[in-house]
């Protein structure tokens, strides 16, 4: 299984971040998008979803896992007891050095 995850949030330079909105995909499902500023169910909803989740397995696919790691900080979640896959990281990796993708249009 993959979930392919993206908050938005404010104030980013605190530790517990306040997050906005949260939208996923599950194996390429339809996204859903759920709001969450001041919203303690929904944020304690997603974090039951997000443990059941990794229960089962699931990889988390993101675009700067610095950023949604820190929002799962937020939500009361230790990052690091779930498998991401960082399409930045994956790009930087394919396009830094390498000739075939420096000047393409």
């Amino acid at each position: 299984m993959i979930l392919a995850i993206d908050f938005e949030y404010k104030k980013s330079n605190e530790w517990k971040m306040d997050l906005v909105a949260v939208s996923y995909s599950l194996d390429g499902t339809p996204a859903i998008t759920i709001w969450l500023h001041n919203n303690e169910v929904a944020k304690a909803d997603l974090k039951t979803y997000l443990i059941e989740l990794r229960n089962q397995n699931c990889k988390i696919l993101c675009f700067n896992a610095s950023a949604e790691s820190h929002a799962f900080i937020s939500l009361g979640l230790n990052p690091l007891k779930f498998d991401w896959v960082d399409l930045q990281c994956e790009w930087k990796m394919i396009t830094n050095h390498c000739d075939a993708y420096r000047d393409w249009e």
